[in-house]
């Protein structure tokens, strides 16, 4: 009777194991299908084993021993499920994070007062005066007007146009106007000034609200086999969605149908007139890097002018999200050309393969000050650490460190790739199968000194347009887009 009862037992023990593993099997596959990144072939080869996984665990539990053999199969399964199941939540939910918000910029408006002076009451704020930069700052300003024209009671706020942020900071410094209202972007700009070193302490922020800009939603056909992505890295740490200067402007050109990508670097400090969303060109040129201060679409715009294309899409990282994304995949590997000192950071680096976590890609990639091609080394060095991961991200080990890779994708990252995209890519690769061949080439400028549009009354380190090289980084633009090989190119 015993042995009757432990044999019943374990025979319902077993259905329920079966019964718990095609459950797990059923949600496991409908995640799967919606995620849509495997061939259909595989995901309907994959549904099919697990189906009959389940069913043969099923038919195992009539006997003591195979019940046995069966029941540790089926909890292995049910394990390997739920860890699928959990890593295709964690991939979809990931995607249409940094998908969604990639249409949504935000930018800081802040109305900055002298430190010294008391905080007023709005009925007397409503009798200031208020400098702003209209020219570059529309949408969000007109927003910031509104909401204080509602705080002093339906009147609007006298206001007086200053041409740049530095007109700004003198206005208010010498009391032409009571208050100024401002992007936070621009600080670092007035900032830089050695009149205005310590505007954050010299001022005070008397009202604060931050706005979502909409961003254009990409051009490309999602059934073309080509397209442009801006990658865009920005100097600050923290939310990615903000306007900051880009220290790294890369196109990447992509032919999906030749499995060609190219990398074209242009310098931070190119000397290019801005093209700002109204289609107006700033007054003097100015650092390629300055244009992120106006939100990522003008530094699009300003590219495209030079390149003569139309960009289909941007990515974004910060340096917060560029060291965890390189830590959570393992390192990089690259090629360091000489000894030198990271300045600033006092990283020391040796000439050879080096194999660099993630806070030392970030110093490998942004020094300038050891190599005499300044920053056109460093965007040679920027493409290099690219190619580093995207080596890594297309090879199986991607798969230990997923979790800190998502987690880092949905902090640090933006992009309007859509998500359709992303799973068409993905399927198709892996469908397809094969390598990509990955060129770079880097734009390089002169250095020069002169004024800019962010600075007109200081001369800043440039670089001069090289029209010559601009005109060779527009061919190999063009031969991908065409669908020729550049693997006898040279970088």
């Amino acid at each position: 009777m015993l042995r009757k009862r432990r044999n019943l037992f374990f025979k319902d023990m077993g259905m329920a194991l079966a019964v718990v593993q095609f459950i797990a099997s059923v949600i496991f596959c409908f995640l799967l299908f919606s995620l849509n990144m495997l061939p259909d072939r595989y995901s309907v080869g994959i549904t099919v084993i697990l189906l009959l996984l389940s069913f043969i665990v099923f038919l195992l539990q009539g006997k003591y021993v195979s019940g046995i053999v069966g029941k540790v199969f089926s909890v292995v399964m049910i394990a390997a499920l739920i860890f699928g199941s959990s890593l295709l939540t964690d991939l979809n939910a990931t995607i249409k994070s940094i998908t969604e918000r990639g249409n949504v910029q935000k930018e800081k408006i802040n109305v900055y007062i002298m430190a010294d002076r008391e905080i007023p009451t709005d009925a007397e704020a409503s009798e200031f005066v208020y400098g702003i930069m209209a020219s570059t700052q529309g949408e969000s300003l007109d927003n910031m007007i509104a909401i204080m024209t509602d705080k002093f009671g339906g009147e609007a706020p006298r206001t007086a146009e200053y041409k740049t942020a530095e007109d700004l900071a003198e206005a208010l410094y010498t009391e032409q106007v009571d208050a100024i209202i401002l992007g936070e972007s621009f600080v670092s700009i007035i900032s830089d000034i050695e009149a205005y070193a310590n505007f954050e302490t010299d001022t005070k922020i008397l009202y604060s609200e931050e706005f979502s800009i909409a961003i254009d939603s990409g051009t490309a056909d999602l059934d073309s086999d080509t397209m442009i992505i801006y990658i865009s890295g920005n100097d600050k740490t923290g939310s990615v969605e903000g306007f900051h200067r880009s220290d790294v402007n890369i196109l990447a050109v992509v032919n999906t149908k030749t499995r060609e990508i190219l990398l074209v670097s242009t310098p931070r400090d190119y000397y290019v007139n801005l093209k700002f969303n109204d289609g107006t060109y700033s007054a003097l040129p100015d650092k390629l890097t300055h244009a992120g201060n106006y939100g990522v679409e003008v530094s699009m715009n300003t590219l495209e002018t030079i390149y003569d294309i139309d960009i289909d899409y941007y990515f974004r990282v910060n340096f917060t999200g560029f060291i965890e994304i390189v830590d959570a995949l393992g390192g990089v590997d690259v090629y360091v050309p000489k000894n030198f000192t990271a300045q600033g950071a006092g990283t020391v680096f040796t000439q050879g393969n080096a194999h660099l976590s993630g806070a030392e890609a970030l110093d490998f990639v942004r020094e300038r000050y050891a190599f005499a091609g300044g920053d056109n080394r460093r965007g040679s060095a920027q493409m290099e650490v690219i190619t580093s991961l995207l080596n890594k991200v297309m090879s199986p080990s991607v798969i230990s460190g997923y979790r800190e890779i998502l987690d880092s994708l949905q902090r640090y990252f933006q992009t309007n790739i859509p998500s359709e995209l992303i799973s068409s890519l993905v399927k198709k690769q892996l469908d397809e199968g094969g390598d990509w061949n990955i060129t770079s080439t880097s734009v390089e400028g002169t250095g020069s000194s002169e004024y800019t549009n962010s600075y007109p009354r200081q001369k800043l380190s440039v670089f001069l347009r090289n029209s010559k090289s601009e005109a060779a980084a527009k061919e190999l633009i063009q031969k991908v887009l065409n669908g020729e090989s550049l693997e006898s190119e040279e970088e």
